[in-house]
């Protein structure tokens, strides 16, 4: 299922995605969303409790409660919430384009409509499974030795990335706790972000490019919103752990 991924290197940098320039299409939305935003600011000003002009803390309380709380996201909801996040100001234009203009073309897509109702943890669990059950059956095959053992050990890398993901999006609130919170989950990010981007990605099926997109959509959220982001060093020796 996976070929030829680029992850064994740990000199991973938050500056490996190149940026990209705003569609026409991007440029539309976020101005749409401005717009919005100022209907609704200018709609509800008179609110002691509007959250347009709240605190940092009060936006971030009201999102886990709605986003975070009780209910699993659904690949549909991760479009809602950063919308809302930017609605907010809680992430900014460039980093809203970034998290729309993916490399998957969800547009019109019967893919991403069939997928919307699916929760993020039941798609990285069916793909974890098919994943797997594709290596194992790959190391049965006769192919060259080192080629089996690098393809392994990229399977593994990605099935404790989506691990990860999976437990931190199945309790956000609970995870954030955690001492190893920050390293596990901007580790598991950095992996996925390496998945994504290599030339490997588009052979995957459609449903898997977006479920996977969405998973690191969702982490890139939860990233924004959780305090004290770590250096690279930090997010290098989480990775050189994962293929231990």
């Amino acid at each position: 299922m996976i070929n030829n991924l680029g992850l064994y290197s740990t000199e991973y940098t938050n500056n490996s995605t190149v940026a990209q320039k705003n569609t026409p299409e991007i440029q539309a939305i976020i101005e749409q969303h401005a717009e919005n935003s100022v209907k609704s600011e200018s709609s509800a000003g008179i609110a002691t409790n509007n959250l347009f002009l709240s605190s940092r803390a009060q936006k971030i309380n009201a999102i886990s409660s709605e986003f975070f709380s009780g209910t699993q996201l659904t690949l549909d909801d991760v479009g809602k919430l950063k919308e809302k996040l930017y609605q907010f100001g809680l992430i900014s234009e460039g980093d809203f384009a970034a998290l729309t203009g993916g490399r998957v073309n969800e547009k019109n897509s019967e893919a991403s409509e069939k997928m919307s109702t699916t929760t993020l943890t039941s798609f990285i669990g069916d793909f974890l499974e098919r994943l797997n059950a594709e290596d194992a059956e790959d190391e049965n095959k006769d192919t060259e030795g080192e080629d089996v053992v690098t393809e392994s050990e990229t399977v593994v890398a990605l099935t404790g990335a989506l691990n990860t993901a999976k437990e931190i999006l199945a309790n956000v609130e609970e995870q954030k706790h955690k001492s190893d919170f920050k390293s596990s989950l901007q580790g598991a990010l950095a992996l996925l972000k390496e998945t994504i981007n290599d030339k490997s990605f588009a052979g995957l099926p459609l449903d898997d490019q977006i479920g996977l997109s969405k998973v690191q959509q969702a982490l890139e959220i939860v990233d924004h919103l959780s305090p004290q982001r770590l250096n690279n060093n930090k997010v290098n020796q989480y990775i050189a752990l994962s293929f231990r």
